[in-house]
């Protein structure tokens, strides 16, 4: 009976998926000021296969000289790495490589203290149709501390 219950989930998952607007992404560790680069760990939660084109679309700074308005900041973003077979699967996580650098010239643009947000985007693969979502978090990068 038990194997029955769960072909017939599985067969129902193929026609009403997970939420594909849902997303965890947070920093793999603290980020402090001055950092040219940083890893962000990305979770499937969406309920859904996703292709390895999970990727990240802006980072912005909450730019306190400009009335609090989001500004880029320049990145060039890494291969993905710990995606078995080009897929993701639900509730499994990789990390996204990034540098911050202008993306021309490769130069280090170091972080300044403050507040930050992801804009990460991602599709899906393997299903009846394939889905879009994006998923924006906030960040934060700490003030530079001599020790």
């Amino acid at each position: 009976m038990q194997r029955l219950i769960a072909i017939f989930l599985f067969i129902i998952s193929f026609f009403f998926g997970g939420n594909i607007d849902k997303a965890n992404v947070w920093p793999e560790k603290e980020i402090s000021e001055g950092a040219t680069s940083a890893e962000f760990v990305f979770e499937n939660k969406t309920g859904y296969r996703l292709e390895i084109d999970v990727s990240i679309d802006a980072i912005q700074r909450k730019a306190i000289e400009n009335d609090g308005e989001w500004v880029d900041v320049p990145f060039v973003q890494h291969i993905n790495e710990g995606i078995t077979q080009y897929k993701l699967y639900p509730n499994e996580k990789t990390t996204l490589h990034v540098v911050f650098a202008d993306p021309k010239t490769m130069e280090d643009v170091p972080l300044v203290s403050g507040d930050y947000q992801i804009k990460v985007s991602y599709k899906t693969s393997g299903y009846t149709n394939n889905q879009t979502g994006t998923a924006t978090i906030g960040f934060t990068v700490a003030p530079f501390v001599w020790q």
